[in-house]
């Protein structure tokens, strides 16, 4: 079975923040010359900053306006985004005040540092009018945002995950679904003390996850596949 991630970045946001960031002497010259970017939603990278702290914080409310869904099936996905953003900093809770911060990290990720968060400084902005794009490199994929004039920046739900794939966007809101429960339970019972160590909370909790989740996609799948088809009448 295909390892499924626990991290809310490597989930939705792959490469967002452990992106290639320049060597020592390319950073110095860099930080010499980029100034840094507030973490409002003023500028397409400032809004970038807003997003990255609401994933890794838990942070619903603020996914909801610093993302911009084009639809209903979006909306969804900004709902189960927060939903499983939310999850993973009570499991984090859980985990630190069960083991220590650095056993929680090392289970469930953290909240990102002053460095991740500067990362964004350096990314390759391009505004075009009311659109722009922010490029972190490092294979990530460049973010669309668009301006809303009363909202400012806001992150294009379809430039982040396959909403409108035939094939995958039906799955997404299920697997988030699913993850969010699963990491609920696993943050109660690590409260309950039913865990020795992170290590041991850990494992029960990617294997819980694996399964959860891909029970979710096969669900999915199947009533995908009971769904009337939408082509026209072969031709005579």
């Amino acid at each position: 079975m295909r390892r499924v991630s626990i991290t809310m970045t490597t989930l939705f946001v792959a490469g967002l923040l452990s992106c290639a960031v320049p060597g020592a002497a390319d950073a110095a010259a860099v930080r010499a010359t980029t100034k840094p970017v507030a973490v409002d939603q003023s500028t397409p990278r400032g809004a970038v900053k807003v997003f990255a702290i609401a994933v890794q914080s838990g942070q619903a409310d603020k996914l909801r306006e610093v993302l911009e869904a084009a639809s209903p099936a979006e909306e969804q996905v900004v709902g189960a985004m927060g939903d499983a953003a939310a999850a993973a900093a009570v499991l984090r809770a859980a985990a630190t005040e069960k083991f220590g911060a650095e056993a929680a990290r090392a289970m469930a990720g953290g909240p990102p540092t002053v460095g991740d968060i500067d990362k964004v400084d350096w990314a390759a902005e391009r505004v075009d009018g009311d659109r722009a794009t922010v490029d972190l490199g490092g294979g990530a994929v460049a973010m669309r945002l668009v301006r809303r004039r009363e909202a400012g920046w806001r992150i294009a739900v379809g430039g982040l995950v396959p909403v409108d794939d035939p094939k995958t966007g039906a799955k997404i809101v299920p697997g988030l679904r699913a993850l969010a429960r699963t990491m609920t339970e696993t943050a109660g019972e690590i409260r309950a003390g039913r865990y020795k160590s992170a290590a041991e909370a850990k494992e029960v909790l990617t294997t819980r996850t694996q399964a959860a989740v891909a029970a979710a996609l096969a669900a999915a799948e199947a009533a995908a596949a009971t769904q009337p088809s939408t082509g026209g009448a072969p031709g005579r």
